[in-house]
């Protein structure tokens, strides 16, 4: 009986380790497909301004806006 109880508990720990892997792969699927939906409302985003034909005295002030806030993040 001891030796079905050992056996009966390493099966168990096998299984607890692999479902432990199953879940960390679903985490891992599931930020890669948040990541990659980021990604294209990105390039929708960047297509509708693109269409939207803004003229350059609108985007220009959009530009330097950005950029400034881009150089004060790396000149802290």
């Amino acid at each position: 009986m001891t030796k079905l109880r050992h056996d009966l508990l390493l099966l168990t720990m096998e299984v607890a380790e692999e479902l432990r892997w199953e879940k960390e792969e679903s985490k891992a699927t599931k930020l890669k497909m948040e990541q990659k939906q980021k990604d294209i409302e990105q390039e929708d985003l960047k297509s509708k301004v693109m269409k939207e034909k803004l003229i350059p005295s609108e985007v220009d002030p959009i530009l330097e806006e950005a950029s400034g806030r881009t150089m004060e993040n790396l000149n802290p």
